[in-house]
This record gives C-alpha cells, structure tokens and sequence, in this order.
C-alpha cells in the first residue's frame, strides 16, 4: 500500500485531534486492574461504543488512544478485543471485504492505530496469556481487512520472537513447577515438528492442566480418562478438537475457537457426539459431573438433548420442563469472578433473590447472574445443567426480572428470555448449591424489606455490575 505513511505535518495534525474529549472513551483505564469492576463496566461500554456509534475515523481515533493506553493488566486483557473491532470496522468501512479502504485520510489514521498497537505490544505481552488471545485475533484480523496483511504478519513475526526469547519464563507462568529438563522436552517438541512457540506453549497448557485435573482423581480414574481420551485420538487419527475443549472448558473463547473450527469442516460437533469412540469420554464426564460441570454444560447448551445417546439422557436425571428459554454456551466480554459465590451467600441472608421458574435462584447482589439448582430442558432441547451459573442476556429480560424483584416477589415463572452460560461454581464453594436449593423451600413470598432497606431502594443502593 503505497502514500500511507505520515508526515509531520500530518501526525501533528492528528494528535491534535486525538486530544479531543469525544474521541477518548478509554480515559482513566491507564491504572486498571482486573478485578476493579467498576472500570471494566466502563471499558466494555466504551468498546461497545466504538464498535457500534462512532463514525469510521472516529473509531480509529478512539482504538488509537486506546492502545496508547494499554499498560494497565485491565487494558491489555482486553487489547485482542479492540483488535477484533478494528478488524470487523474496516471490513465494513471497505464494503467489499477486501479490506482495502478508499480513502487515503482514513488509511493513515489506520496505520497510526497500527503503530500505536505495536509501541504498546511490549507492555502487552508481559501480562500472563495475552499472546495466545492477541494471536487469535490477528489471524481474525487477517481474514477480515487482508489488504493489511503485512502490516499483521509483522506483527505476529515480533510475538513469535517474543514467545521464543521468553518461552522459559512464559513455561513458568503457566506451571511454575516445570523443571529444565520438562522445558528442554517443549523445545525439542518445537524442533521435532516444526511447531511454533505459540503452540508449543498450548501444549504446555495442556500439560498442566491435565495434570491439576488428574489430582483430583482416584487412581482409577486417571487410567480409565487417559484410555477414553487415547482411544479417541487414537481411533481419530490425533484429532485433538475434543481434548482441547475438555482442558479448556473454562474457557470460553477456547470452547467457542473449537466449535468455530468444526463448522464447515470434515467432522462438526453433532458428528463428534454421536461418533462412538467419543461414547467412552462422553460416558466419562457424565459420571464425573463434579468435575466436568462446565464442559457438559457448554456442550449440553450447543446441541440438543436427542444428540446425544440415549443410555446417557437418562444419567443426567434431567427435571423435563420445556421451557422457552434460549441459552448460549458463552457471551462476548462477559465473565463471571470469584466475587459471584460470596455475593450469593450475601444475597441468600438478605433475601436479595428471586427463583425463576422453579429452577435459578438469581441474586442480586454483585453481578446479576444466577445458580441453576435443578437441571432441566428447554422446549428446544437444550439443557440447564445443575451447580452451573447462568445470566440473563438483553436489557428488556433483565429489567423485567428486576421489577419483579422491586415489586416484591420471591419467586416468578417468566414466559421466555435468553441466558448465557458463565461457569461452575468455584472449587469449594458446592455447599452454596445445598444452601440454594433450601433457599427455594423457604416462604414462597418475602418481605418489604431486603437488608433493612425497601426492594427498589436494595436495588439502588446495591447496583449490579452488569
């Protein structure tokens, strides 16, 4: 792309523009942390909207800034997310899905958001995991604005070097056990098979965390797991689309990255539960629920109940129901903290919570989410899986829910509405699941009064950081 490059008078021209209160959504996110929930409400919404309000320059103005920003732990996490926006903004803004953008004003102010990007990438990168989710979203950003190509593959040339100068530190991070000799293996993994960095850092992942799941397990167990998964494998020629969303089922970008992969492919994810090698690892997870509850949960929300084979319908003791429900195996931007248990134990005390159709106890305290304390269906034959948080999706649904909540009502049967699929509960914490189900055989109807306080002055006074 030739005559993209800026010239003094330019730059400074820009800068000046930069300043402008309107194109810096992002301020005040420098210092931000993980965790400071308040400001991550703030930063999603300024994602949002400059994904979906601002004008094309202005996007690219507010990315810019935004990337001038991103030292802060909350500021990188969220760095491949404004990747992915500036990706899908300029395959819109070019309307042919070349990527290739007219007009020559705009094409600087997208390499200015390039160089801004790259200054901050090594501030970026020191943060835990940022490398494998910014990878992730360059090779989107390929697909999406391939005019820019060059500009990509450079960057992904200096993440690779990156992983690859720091790959023992980056181990490390990952299992801060892993001795040299483990370490030397992954590099000579690299060499044998001519694998990246990248993956042989996923590799690593995998490593680890098969290993903090075996912990948990009788000795027989850890056979009969490694047989189920070896046979599958095994039989499916190496195929790891399914251990990799067993070890990553926490992850919803990850569950999210493998469904994405199957589409279209040789072999989708109906075709991966109804494949009788994958019986035995099905089998497997659904007699160990403890442990799996947010992988089954995310398969059980991606495809319906009849998919999957009958003699294991029946061990998943599912309360038929056929609610109108929607649910989603995960939602872009949305996460659910270590916060969410402690919030509920508060909201159980103070009666701040409302049971949903006989089957979600939803709290409204903190995050506005809910425990599911009964598995059940939905009319489609998509599963609600007990020990599992959901949250309510779309503005209407939420507020209908909390102006049954301010009216008074403990309990309330709604006709429909859409949930998102957050996690299990927090290791430690399955008693919660016994205090909320005794929570649903208490009086069907509460007070005025929720902490001392009247319903809509709760609410007030105890905002949701949605």
């Amino acid at each position: 792309m030739e005559g993209n490059e800026l010239t003094d008078r330019e730059d400074t021209l820009f800068a000046d523009t930069r300043r402008e209160s309107q194109f810096q959504p992002f301020a005040g996110i420098a210092e931000g942390r993980l965790g400071d929930s308040d400001l991550e409400k703030k930063l999603i919404g300024a994602l949002d909207h400059v994904k979906e309000s601002l004008s094309f320059p202005d996007s690219l103005r507010a990315l810019e800034f935004f990337f001038s920003q991103s030292k802060s732990e909350l500021s990188a996490f969220y760095s491949d997310v404004a990747l992915e926006i500036l990706g899908t903004r300029i395959k819109l803004e070019s309307g042919s899905g070349s990527g290739e953008i007219a007009e020559h004003h705009n094409k600087i102010l997208v390499n200015s958001v390039f160089k801004s990007f790259e200054a901050a990438l090594p501030s970026i990168l020191k943060h835990p995991n940022t490398s494998d989710y910014l990878l992730s979203s360059l090779e989107m950003f390929k697909l999406e604005a391939p005019a820019f190509g060059s500009q990509v593959d450079n960057i992904i040339s200096k993440i690779e070097l990156y992983l690859k100068d720091n790959f023992d530190n980056l181990v490390n991070e990952i299992d801060p056990d892993a001795s040299s000799q483990e370490i030397e293996k992954f590099r000579e993994f690299i060499g044998a098979n001519d694998a990246s960095y990248r993956a042989a850092l996923n590799l690593v992942r995998k490593d680890w965390a098969l290993r903090v799941l075996y912990e948990e397990f009788s000795e027989s167990d850890k056979l009969n797991f490694s047989l189920s998964l070896q046979g599958y494998l095994k039989e499916r020629k190496g195929n790891e689309a399914l251990l990799l969303m067993i070890l990553r089922g926490g992850d919803s970008s990850g569950f999210d990255e493998i469904v994405k992969s199957l589409e279209g492919g040789a072999v989708s994810l109906v075709d991966l539960v109804r494949d009788e090698a994958f019986y035995p690892v099905l089998n497997f997870l659904i007699d160990r629920q403890d442990h799996f509850k947010v992988q089954l949960g995310k398969l059980l929300a991606s495809l319906p109940l009849k998919i999957f084979p009958e003699g294991l319908r029946v061990k998943l003791k599912i309360f038929a129901k056929e609610e109108e429900f929607k649910i989603k195996p995960s939602h872009p931007y949305w996460f659910l903290c270590s916060d969410a248990e402690p919030r509920l134990e508060q909201a159980l005390k103070e009666h701040a919570i409302l049971l949903v159709n006989d089957s979600l106890v939803l709290k409204f305290r903190g995050k506005l989410s809910a425990l599911c304390v009964q598995t059940f269906n939905t009319k489609e034959g998509f599963i609600f899986l007990e020990g599992n948080w959901y949250a309510p999706v779309g503005d209407e649904f939420r507020e209908e829910l909390r102006s049954c909540f301010s009216g008074g009502q403990r309990e309330v049967h709604v006709k429909s509405g859409e949930w998102a699929l957050m996690r299990d509960l927090s290791p430690g914490k399955k008693d919660l699941l016994n205090k909320a189900k005794l929570s649903v055989k208490q009086n069907r109807r509460l007070s005025s009064k929720v902490g001392g306080l009247s319903r809509p002055n709760s609410l007030e006074t105890h905002k949701e950081d949605d």
